[in-house]
Formats: structure tokens, sequence, C-alpha cells
């Protein structure tokens, strides 16, 4: 998997071109690409991730920094324990502080028999099913755009559809008709969902990667990308395709983790993971542990830099709201729209 790299000088000279506060740029270099950090990094095969994680909170046990061991344990648990009612929770809470576990998998099976056995309603989901799942995401997005015109007629791709059921509620939220709307989705992610295939009413094709998207030049002005383009092998080669696709001042809006070091990275790795715990909880079956995704994420300034270079400049932004109660998700999910202003 291709990855954009880019050094602590290219960085900076960003960051002081869009006027970012001194102050914010000097902590931003020291956690981008930190040597001392770096080291504590593991892949998800090793399955030494949380191993990883705690003893980062062992080493900032007595400093007062951004990434002190409160703010890295407090995010580990919310990742970990997300469905979990407050006796459960604290349980992991135990596990974790005393060690008790060999490595990532142990956690996640000792996390899925707790699912498995959970009592009692989480109170801050009493108000519904409005500020979760897609309904949400289909909110922030209106709510991020709202001082963006948009078209009276939108064509609109969601590039990494899934199941379908985002596109759908940002269908119905923009009021874009399904005529207009359409998917595109790698052949591999979508393997093994034909039943929820044969269910979509948009217009949809399965890619292989490396595969020119078969859509004609300037043909949408709405792009989405939730969550996806952190999975794309070849990055280089999806941008330019965006690039043809989208119209010339039309929108492409992504939502991505703003990772700037390690920890944030290992964060959004294990919260994959707790999603193969979750579909495991679902589905009554053992959690799959083989080919863990190998997956590349930026921050919001490499973001910035690199839909640059593709012909995006951005417009505005936005955090990922979950409800009332939990308005910034430990893995920092942010709403990005930016606007082609040039073909390539």
């Amino acid at each position: 998997m291709s990855r954009f790299e880019f050094t602590k000088k290219e960085i900076e000279d960003y960051l002081v071109s869009i006027s970012y506060k001194k102050c914010k740029i000097k902590e931003m270099l020291y956690f981008y690409k930190n040597k001392e950090l770096q080291k504590y990094y593991k892949e998800p095969e090793s399955y030494q991730q949380i191993s990883s994680i705690m003893k980062l909170v062992d080493k900032y046990s007595n400093l007062g920094t951004r990434e002190s061991n409160v703010d890295i344990f407090s995010r580990l648990c919310q990742v970990l324990c997300r469905k979990l009612n407050t006796r459960n929770y604290f349980k992991v809470v135990d596990k974790l502080r005393n060690r008790r576990y060999r490595d990532d998998r142990d956690v996640f099976n000792f996390i899925k028999s707790l699912r498995e056995n959970n009592r009692g309603k989480n109170f801050y989901y009493k108000g519904g099913m409005e500020c979760i799942g897609p309904n949400i995401v289909a909110e922030n997005l209106e709510s991020v755009m709202k001082d963006i015109k948009l078209p009276k007629k939108i064509t609109y791709l969601d590039y990494g559809f899934g199941d379908g059921s985002k596109t759908m509620a940002v269908k119905n939220k923009l009021n874009i008709s399904m005529e207009d709307v359409y998917g595109l989705e790698v052949e591999d992610v979508f393997d093994g969902q034909e039943n929820t295939r044969e269910k979509l009413k948009f217009k949809y094709e399965l890619i292989r990667n490396g595969k020119d998207f078969d859509y004609k030049d300037n043909m949408f002005n709405l792009v989405t990308a939730f969550v996806s383009l952190h999975h794309v092998i070849d990055l280089d080669f999806t941008l330019r395709q965006l690039n043809r696709i989208i119209k010339k001042d039309g929108y492409l809006a992504i939502e991505e983790h703003d990772c700037i070091d390690i920890v944030d990275k290992m964060l959004a790795d294990l919260e994959h993971t707790w999603w193969r715990t979750n579909n495991a909880v679902a589905g009554k079956r053992k959690i799959d542990f083989d080919n863990l995704d190998d997956n590349n994420y930026y921050s919001w300034f490499e973001w910035d830099i690199i839909m640059k270079e593709y012909g995006f400049q951005k417009l505005t932004y936005g955090i990922h709201e979950t409800g009332q109660k939990e308005l910034i998700m430990p893995t920092r999910l942010y709403y990005f729209v930016y606007q082609k202003v040039k073909d390539l």
C-alpha cells in the first residue's frame, strides 16, 4: 500500500502559509513523526497495539502534555468499551490496568464475551436513533456544508458506499433525485453482500483496484467518501480518477480520521478491530483476526497538502458529532469539504 510522506519542514511551511497559531505549530511538529514515539508503533497483525499504548500510558504518567497518560488511556477505553454497560466497562479498565492479557486478541475476545452477556442500556442513547449511524453522517455533512451553495441539480457519487445506507441518508437529506445517485465500491470490500446489493435502488459499480472509474469526465458535482480513503491501496490513482469525474467547482467531501502521531494511528487500527468484534457479536461467530486492515491514515494538514496536489482546495471542515454526550470521537473523525479548482 503506497503512502504519501512529508518532511517536518513541508508541514511547517504549510501551517505557516495558512497562518496557523505559532504555539500550535510547535506542538504539531513535536508529535508529528516524533522519533521517540515512533519506536512504540506496532502493526495491527502484531496484536501488540494495546500493550504498546499501555507502555506509553506509563511513559507519560507524570507529564501534563496533550498526549498525557489520562488522555491516551481514556481514548483507548472509549475505543474498546463502546456498547458496554458501566459494570463491564470497569472490567475492561481493570484488565488493562493490571495487564491481564496476552495480546490484542485476548482483550477483544474478553470484550466480545462481555457484549454477549451485556445487561443495561446506555442512558445517552435514549433519545433514539437519529444521532447514530447513517442519519448522523448526513446531518453532519449538511451542517458542515451549510454555507456552501449547492446547485439545484446535484449529480452525486458516493465512493466506498458499503451497504448504501449512508448514500441514501445523504440522498434524502440533500433532496437528490434517485436517478442522479451513484455508488462506487472496490469489489473485494463488498464481497459477500449480495443480498444487500440486490436491495439497492441507486446505480452502482463494483471495481477492481487500479481499474479506471467507468464514468464520464466532469460527470459529478458532489462526491463523498466516508471513512474509505484510508483503505485505498493506490491513493494517487484514486484521487486522479476523482479529479477527472468531478466537475470544475464541484465538491469532494471526505470523512477521515485526524491522525497526527502513532497513538492516533494505533487507536484508529484498534477501532477497526472493534468493528470486527461488533460484527462477530451480531453474527454470533468468532472474531476474524486474519488479514487485519492495513490502512494509511493522515492528519488534517496532510490531507490539505495532498488534496491541493490533486486540484482540490479545502473550503470547510467539521468534527463528526455522534450525540450531545460524545461530541469528539476518540479517533477524531472529521469532515473535510474540498472544491475542485483545476483539472490534472
